[in-house]
């Protein structure tokens, strides 16, 4: 019997939907699994062993390829299936009855794949393109666009703290250009006031009624530039947008669209003319982060480059609305062990009892905790969280939290990443 072609050992899950999948399985099922049967009913073990080994060698290089994986177990569990019929010697149907019960392990592995890699390796491609286009407008910040990134993913908002001139606008406003979100700049003045940003309602003497006009903050972006110039009854208007996604003029509850997503920019509380933010708007934050000055070589890449608004204006849509909600609904699904819950809640027990915080993190910031471990997960790829991705993600979301004073970020967070044990 002739050998296997090479060729159907490599498949693309692109097949299934032209049809010619049939085909390969087809010839993989008549001559790869047939070989293998005939083998076992000839008592030729050895050759049965070096098949195996082969298929060995064949899974491990799977794993590697997550997409094709899936074709793979799609196929040995159909492969098996003519197994299910067969009645001869003991030790064949003992093999058999192994076969069969790896069959359902092959199917759901099939089927975990095809959920995940079918839709998300489309999505992985998508993020990993945005990023890319980000960071040819932001050089130098390649780990502030990806916390930026996760952020929106974990259907949370950012908060970005830093001197006026560093590229916190032009960070907001090219994510708005590569999400295709609908983008709306409201700048915070010490004279704002609510219904600048919410809207009013406004009587129409034609109709005998009022009307209401939605503001701004109707839109899928928002940014607040220098929110921290604003007084605290503007800066509280946000809060029910922030949170529940709504917001309420008259006695009356006007939905926000979705996606929601709030960047807010504030200058250093040591500059003339900042309101601080209250802790209760801090927490509605998932993220804080600092940009910072570009290193030399980005900097002169600045210098000698196209102007950035330019640049912007050259964007396209990377990840559309509908299907950035499709990534945040997966985000959700993405797997947190027992073993990685203990060691959220040990770092949340451990700034509760520590002197060196004067307020520990609380149960919300504990979930924004874990949704952005959980982004930040699904962005690399994986459906699983591991205690890097908690770690990667804990400075910028629990440093605004328990900072006190002018304590850099890292420094906030360094004790919690030192003593407590994973």
């Amino acid at each position: 019997m002739a050998g296997i072609d090479p060729g159907y050992r490599i498949l693309d899950l692109r097949d299934f939907a032209s049809g010619a999948i049939a085909e390969k399985i087809q010839h993989f099922i008549v001559l790869g699994l047939h070989r293998l049967f005939r083998k076992v009913l000839l008592g030729r073990l050895f050759g049965m062993l070096h098949i195996i080994g082969d298929l060995a060698q064949t899974v491990v290089q799977l794993f590697q390829h997550a997409d094709q994986m899936a074709a793979y177990f799609f196929i040995i569990a159909h492969g098996i299936s003519s197994m299910s019929v067969y009645s001869g010697p003991a030790p064949v149907r003992m093999l058999r009855d192994i076969l069969l019960y790896f069959r359902m392990f092959c199917r759901r592995i099939a089927a975990r794949c095809f959920s995940r890699s079918i839709v998300s390796s489309l999505m992985q491609n998508a993020i990993n393109a945005l990023l890319d286009s980000a960071n040819q407008i932001l050089l130098g910040k390649q780990r502030q666009v990806r916390l930026a990134v996760c952020c929106l993913l974990a259907r949370g908002h950012l908060l970005i703290e830093d001197i006026p001139g560093v590229g916190k606008t032009t960070l907001a406003h090219t994510l708005a250009k590569l999400f295709g979100l609908d983008y709306q700049r409201i700048q915070f003045t010490s004279d704002l006031l609510p219904a600048d940003m919410i809207g009013a309602s406004v009587f129409d003497a034609k109709n005998q009624q009022f009307t209401f006009h939605p503001g701004p903050i109707f839109n899928q972006m928002v940014l607040a530039d220098e929110i921290n110039r604003s007084s605290p009854k503007a800066q509280s208007a946000l809060l029910e947008a922030m949170e529940e996604h709504q917001v309420t003029v008259d006695g009356k509850t006007y939905p926000l669209p979705e996606p929601f997503f709030v960047i807010a920019t504030q200058n250093p509380s040591h500059q003339i003319g900042t309101f601080p933010l209250p802790e209760s708007q801090l927490d509605r934050f998932l993220m804080r982060i600092e940009l910072g000055y570009p290193d030399s070589a980005s900097e002169r890449l600045l210098l000698t480059g196209q102007s950035r608004h330019r640049l912007i204006d050259t964007l396209t849509v990377k990840l559309p609305p509908e299907q950035l909600q499709l990534i945040q609904k997966e985000v959700l699904q993405v797997h947190a062990s027992n073993a990685l819950l203990d060691y959220c809640q040990a770092i949340i027990r451990f700034t509760r009892e520590s002197a060196a915080y004067p307020t520990g993190l609380s149960p919300r910031a504990g979930l924004a905790l874990l949704t952005a471990a959980k982004a930040w997960a699904y962005m690399d790829g994986r459906d699983a969280v591991i205690p890097e991705d908690m770690q990667a993600v804990l400075a910028p979301v629990a440093g605004h939290r328990i900072r006190s004073g002018n304590v850099e970020t890292e420094a906030v967070v360094a004790p919690i990443l030192s003593q407590v044990a994973v």
